[in-house]
């Protein structure tokens, strides 16, 4: 799994590519979400058709993959951490845990507006996009536009920068994204827009990592 780190200005998370084995997992548990069709609609923002609870059997995921992103992220920014050191809950009385996994499907004129994550942590998998951005940029009703203001399909970052104003990064949905995973602090404003002309659903996995004492764990 090869790990890569983003940092505009004064934000930053950890992407990577996720290899065979992490994804032929993540379609299994998320067949297994679907049969055990535990909605988790109610937990979310997102204006979707469908959310449900998965399980990360055994913590294979968090062990295999979410625990090397978290120490990634953690000394790429030289030991600073969002509200709490992971170096220093695993030294203490203290433990990382995945508290809770869903899987999104979005169809269509579907999207899910700006929000954050409870916890230290969240993450998101793309499974699958249908579309692309480049491809989606060519919709007739956005003729006229910029091409950085078409963001039809897309998924963005939100944030303030340095100088105080309001900045955004944005990633540009195609299927060369799929079984790409990026990792970022749980307050990290982002939000999703619609696609259109697909009919296909796109379907993402997130999470959010907690710090819990090991007591209760």
């Amino acid at each position: 799994m090869q790990i890569n780190i983003a940092t505009p200005k004064n934000v930053g998370w950890v992407q990577a590519k996720l290899d065979k084995i992490h994804i032929d997992y993540l379609w299994k548990i998320i067949e297994e979400g679907k049969q055990n069709k535990l909605s988790f609609k109610s937990e979310l923002a997102g204006h979707l058709s469908n959310s449900f609870e998965v399980e990360d059997t055994n913590d294979w995921f968090f062990n295999n993959v979410l625990h090397e992103l978290i120490s990634a992220f953690y000394n790429s920014n030289g030991g600073a951490h969002p509200k709490n050191s992971v170096e220093s809950a695993f030294r203490s009385n203290f433990v990382v845990r995945l508290e809770k996994f869903w899987v999104n499907y979005q169809y269509k004129h579907e999207f899910n507006p700006p929000h954050n994550h409870s916890g230290l942590y969240a993450f998101v998998v793309w499974m699958k996009i249908p579309y692309s951005s480049k491809e989606q940029k060519k919709l007739k009703f956005l003729d006229g536009l910029k091409d950085v203001d078409k963001k039809a399909g897309d998924f963005e970052f939100v944030y303030t920068n340095l100088l105080g104003d309001i900045s955004n990064y944005r990633y540009p949905m195609s299927p060369e994204l799929e079984g790409t995973i990026i990792l970022f602090p749980a307050q990290f404003m982002h939000c999703v827009y619609p696609f259109y002309d697909c009919d296909e659903p796109r379907i993402s996995l997130s999470g959010n990592l907690m710090i819990s004492p090991i007591s209760v764990y």
